[in-house]
């Protein structure tokens, strides 16, 4: 069995795909939130671009981190990468359909997650 991706990996990977997050990724060394939350702005870039081409490469590579990460690694999929995601706009929704079922499910979750945790009442939001 292989074992599970790893924020390494992560970097490791994205990095070989694009070469353009380094910057970023050296601004902030060993922060994999802050890091996957770059990953998510270059997608948005993408999209409000239209290159689908950069678009689809970032789906792919977070479709196979999603397949199998450490539980660090899904946390930061999760906080840092999903949640950033948006589908408004003209093109949001062909960029919903380049995503993985996978992905779209894991959206869908984490959107869920967000509006429970606002509807609770304010106090108990404090102690989760």
């Amino acid at each position: 069995m292989d074992n599970p991706y790893s924020a390494q990996d992560f970097h490791r990977m994205a990095l070989a795909e694009f070469p353009q997050l380094r910057e970023e990724f050296d601004e902030n060394p060993g922060l994999l939130h802050v890091h996957m939350g770059d990953f998510p702005r270059l997608l948005q870039q993408a999209k409000g671009a239209g290159d689908w081409d950069v678009y689809v490469r970032g789906i792919r590579l977070a479709h196979e981190l999603w397949r199998r990460p450490d539980h660090y690694l899904l946390n930061a999929l999760n906080v840092s990468f999903l949640e950033d995601l948006d589908f408004n706009g003209p093109r949001g929704a062909h960029a919903w359909e380049l995503l993985t079922p996978e992905l779209r499910h894991g959206w869908q979750a984490m959107q869920r997650h967000m509006a429970d945790l606002t509807a609770l009442p304010k106090k108990q939001r404090k102690r989760t």
